[in-house]
């Protein structure tokens, strides 16, 4: 057994095909790490950081070539940090001397650390008491190691005798030791939700609830213009059908999201300006005896909420490649088609012979017809918005459990402070006896609401039967950029085609 793990796994097997045609990618938070690495929670809180290391440190998947891994090496260690970087290149990785270039692992060795063959040999351990949620949240590697993927890997060599910003728990006497530290991609929004019991905290069920329900691109994936593996693509779907939603951080660039929400704050504003002219409403500061305020292109949902469709900026954006990029970006169209094809348990449907008659798709085994999707479109939070009623966008179509027909693509328009809010999620809700157990059990609904915090280019995939709310807004404007896709059978009851125009000139 090595630092990598038995070489009993041969590189030179047939990795499988994904369903767009790229060999799978390692993705850090897939790889089986729970098992070699990582005693994820103490009794009390939940440890990023490793308790106890076992070898092998660095696991890897069956069948994944190793010089798919990305891994850059940090340190000052002169003859031992080449001994280090040929073991690896022997083994066929990847190393990566840019400091801007996505990496999966970066292994850090800091000063005095002994590197030789014994490193292999030891196993390290970390007091459980000494690090918490809190601490992980305060040091986030993310901001110190930008290349590092999120999923990825921080592992530190430490030297024998402990330095200072190294807890004293992290070092024995004579051996090196390790520190393992993950990147989650993920952060919980503990400003929102005022209401739950305990909301400044993290809890474990949460952690773990929004944990499951992310999924982090490898750093081959990302340097594959951000296009997802088949491992991933699966895992995404498998979360949307049990979870009702999920993350996929960094899955846009951030410019992108960026020049969209810039284009729809221009229209927002002159909206506003038509509004407050035309019925002397004022968007920001609503009162109780205002009229409605719903157009073709604006519909205010609440107070200081508002939805934003068919203004000119998006009409003109659909000729753009951004609108594309995002609508109808590959991956997520590949996620779309699992989704709504759901799982094939049986082989009864190669008795739906009517697929030949109606030109749906040329055999009973072919996948269902592309998905329809939906125009761009914008929920705009304004400083003073409360909490949304807990709802979900759409009913069931049947009275028992069917794959997903309507599903919810959406980002965040820019970085945000906490305080802004942003969305929040009833796990498992989507699936028709959760829904019932926890309607009838307040607790139940409670211990299951999730409230993930994303970032710029991060984005948001739900089904649009499960419990969600958008929280409350202290700060400044929150736009969310979004989309819809769903089959060919369900039409949208909300109908915005027969209200009245703001943008008569701009409408064709």
């Amino acid at each position: 057994m090595d630092l990598f793990g038995s070489d009993s796994d041969s590189d030179s097997s047939s990795p499988s095909t994904s369903l767009r045609k790229l060999p799978p990618p390692p993705s850090p938070n897939f790889l089986p790490l729970s098992t070699h690495i990582l005693q994820r929670w103490s009794t009390h809180n939940r440890l990023p950081y490793t308790p106890h290391v076992s070898q092998p440190v660095l696991t890897r998947i069956k069948n994944v070539p190793l010089s798919e891994y990305a891994i850059r090496i940090e340190g000052d260690q002169g003859g031992a940090l080449c001994g280090l970087r040929k073991l690896l290149e022997g083994k066929g990785l990847k190393i990566v001397e840019d400091t801007t270039t996505p990496v999966d692992y970066i292994i850090n060795v800091l000063p005095d650390s002994p590197l030789d063959s014994s490193i292999t040999e030891h196993t390290a351990s970390l007091n459980p008491e000494s690090i918490s949620i809190e601490n992980e949240i305060k040091n986030d590697i993310s901001t110190s190691h930008p290349s590092l993927v999120p999923g990825g890997q921080l592992l530190t060599v430490s030297p024998t005798s402990s330095p200072p910003s190294i807890p004293e728990s992290f070092t024995t006497s004579s051996t090196p030791n390790f520190l393992i530290q993950i990147n989650p991609g993920f952060k919980i929004n503990t400003q929102s939700c005022k209401w739950l019991p305990n909301s400044s905290k993290i809890s474990q069920l949460e952690w773990s609830n929004v944990e499951s329900s992310t999924v982090c691109m490898s750093a081959y994936e990302i340097m594959l213009n951000r296009t997802m593996c088949t491992s991933n693509i699966l895992r995404v779907s498998e979360s949307i059908r049990l979870n009702g939603f999920v993350v996929i951080p960094g899955l846009f660039e951030e410019e992108l999201i960026g020049e969209l929400s810039e284009r729809i704050m221009e229209d927002y504003g002159v909206c506003r300006e038509r509004i407050l002219e035309r019925l002397k409403v004022d968007l920001e500061d609503p009162k109780d005896d205002q009229p409605t305020v719903s157009f073709k292109e604006l519909s205010m949902r609440e107070d200081f909420r508002v939805d934003i469709r068919n203004t000119p900026n998006l009409i003109a954006l659909k000729t753009q490649p951004s609108y594309t990029r995002f609508r109808s970006n590959p991956t997520v169209l590949e996620i779309i088609k699992t989704v709504m094809a759901g799982k094939r348990t049986t082989e009864d449907y190669l008795g739906n012979y009517g697929k030949y008659n109606f030109s749906v798709s040329s055999s009973p085994s072919s996948p269902p017809r592309p998905p329809n999707i939906g125009d761009l479109g914008s929920v705009i939070s304004l400083p003073g918005c409360a909490d949304q009623a807990i709802h979900a966008d759409t009913p069931h179509i049947f009275d028992f459990q069917v794959p997903a027909h309507y599903v919810n693509l959406f980002c965040v328009g820019k970085n945000l402070e906490e305080s802004v809010g942003q969305t929040c999620f009833v796990k498992g809700s989507q699936v028709l006896g959760r829904c019932r157990e926890m309607e009838g059990e307040r607790r139940e609904l409670e211990r299951n609401v999730v409230r993930p915090f994303v970032k710029l280019g991060d984005a948001v995939m739900f089904d649009c039967r499960v419990l969600h709310f958008g929280t409350e807004n202290h700060g400044v404007v929150r736009p969310i950029v979004y989309t819809n896709y769903w089959r060919e059978f369900y039409r949208d009851p909300k109908n915005w085609d027969e209200r009245e125009r703001l943008f008569e000139d701009h409408q064709k």
